[in-house]
């Protein structure tokens, strides 16, 4: 689920400033749920590359990141900050 909010405030200097709060929460990673993570984060990428994701960003969240091993194609966006191999 992602649910935003878009703000147009005015800066000190008395330009235009847009702020877009982002919450997200992210289904847990099993069997079954794929169809649910891939649309989800197809919504969050078609929100941040639009018009309003332009300004400043927050996004939050409980997005059920994983971090290790192994590596399945996703090097560019999983580190390998594990310890242990990832359960």
């Amino acid at each position: 689920m992602v649910v935003w909010a878009s703000v147009n405030l005015e800066s000190r200097r008395r330009q235009p400033l847009t702020v877009l709060l982002v919450s997200v929460y992210a289904p847990t990673a099993v069997p079954g749920h794929e169809l649910d993570i891939e649309r989800l984060y197809r919504e969050l990428t078609d929100l941040l590359s639009g018009n309003e994701a332009r300004g400043i960003l927050i996004l939050g969240g409980d997005l059920n990141a994983r971090i290790g091993l192994p590596r399945d194609g996703r090097e560019a966006v999983l580190g390998p900050f594990a310890r242990e191999v990832r359960i």
